[in-house]
């Protein structure tokens, strides 16, 4: 064989990007086989990483709607709690007591079962004639919430409230003093105060616990399905 212009003679008329041969057709296929292989896994890896993101994602978002569920819901357990055990006795909320009426001196205005929401007064100028003010009875220490129909002020410069019941003809007998004054009416809540009347009663009690406990259990169920998932494949 001989040389032309420096190189061996044949060698010219070979294109210089004919495929390599790793000894043997049957090889060449088994490597094109294994490099496509790899391409779809690594294809595949990608495609589980992005779904992988998106159901963390998701499920981020169900975990927080879960507790915002939660800190929602523990204050109105908790509020129904104490007004089922002891509806009388009012329960101060940030400055506003509830308490459930359970005579009809009032009846034009609100009914015996009765929900009222009372805002703790600040002052006398919170207090006007026609104002429904809720206050402890001097004689039995019983809470009433009747209306003010005159105002006076003592000998010694205390504020002191002439009250009737709308569903009475006569005033009180005894003059209230602002010191025992808890709060003026500013809301009434008929079917609340109905339902907390019926959780009171022995079906109603069973329902409570009942609609309690299938509430933590929904809210474990949401807790565990919106688990964090740590690894690519782990369902």
């Amino acid at each position: 064989m001989r040389r032309v212009r420096g190189k061996i003679e044949g060698e010219e008329k070979k294109s210089q990007l004919q495929a390599v041969s790793f000894s043997g057709a049957k090889n060449n296929g088994a490597l094109i086989a294994t490099l496509k292989k790899s391409q779809l896994d690594t294809y595949d890896e990608i495609e589980s990483y992005k779904k992988l993101r998106t159901k963390r994602k998701h499920m981020a978002l169900l975990r927080m709607f879960v507790w915002i569920c939660v800190i929602l819901l523990i204050p109105v357990i908790v509020f129904f709690s104490m007004i089922i055990i002891d509806p009388t006795s009012g329960h101060n909320f940030f400055g506003y007591n509830f308490f459930i009426v359970e005579t009809d001196s009032m009846k034009q205005y609100f009914d015996v079962g009765d929900c009222i929401i009372v805002k703790s007064v600040g002052g006398v100028e919170d207090i006007k004639i026609g104002s429904d003010i809720t206050f402890v009875r001097k004689k039995d220490g019983e809470v009433v919430t009747h209306r003010v129909i005159a105002i006076e002020v003592n000998e010694d410069g205390q504020y002191e409230y002439v009250t009737r019941g709308t569903n009475v003809a006569n005033a009180d007998p005894e003059l209230v003093n602002f010191n025992n004054v808890i709060g003026v009416r500013i809301k009434t809540l008929h079917i609340l105060g109905q339902c907390i009347s019926f959780f009171r009663t022995p079906y109603g009690i069973i329902i409570f616990v009942a609609v309690f406990v299938l509430t933590m259990f929904g809210i474990y169920l949401s807790f565990k399905a919106s688990d964090d998932i740590r690894a690519i494949g782990q369902k």
